[in-house]
């Protein structure tokens, strides 16, 4: 449900979010010491989605993409700490 995207799209997307822009911080630059052109070959960047801070409810920005974020996130076998939340 993603699409091709740039670094400069990829950044802004987490700009003002000190969580997001560290991730992305980290990640670019893994990718850049493996000499991955990210011009050649573009992450996929799909709608931005967050829990509510009840941690009950899924926030997707775009509601093209909930059907499919829904799915994913969808409560399974998971060990502790990584339990995901029944949003459904």
């Amino acid at each position: 449900s993603g699409q091709p995207a740039s670094p400069v799209q990829v950044a802004s997307i987490f700009e003002g979010s000190e969580v997001g822009e560290e991730a992305w911080e980290s990640m670019h630059g893994n990718l850049q010491r493996n000499e991955v052109d990210l011009e050649q070959e573009p992450l996929t960047l799909g709608s931005w989605m967050s829990l509510a801070k009840s941690g009950e409810e899924l926030l997707v920005e775009n509601p093209e993409c909930a059907p499919v974020a829904n799915y994913l996130f969808q409560p399974r076998n998971y060990r502790a700490p990584f339990i995901v939340p029944n949003t459904g």
